[in-house]
């Protein structure tokens, strides 16, 4: 968010430190990770198995 730019923030009324911007989680972030944590994991799972199966 840039400054001077509209933000919705929801809060707890009864906490106000508990609080959301919306907008602020994006679930591509989330995404991209997890993509790169499975073919990391792949990768790695794949040298494994070349490496038992050439012993």
């Amino acid at each position: 968010f840039g400054t001077g730019r509209s933000v919705t923030v929801l809060y707890d009324p009864a906490n106000p430190r508990r609080f959301e911007i919306r907008g602020w989680d994006s679930r591509t972030l989330y995404v991209v990770f997890a993509g790169v944590g499975t073919a990391l994991t792949a990768g790695t799972v794949l040298a494994l198995l070349v490496l038992v199966i050439t012993l």
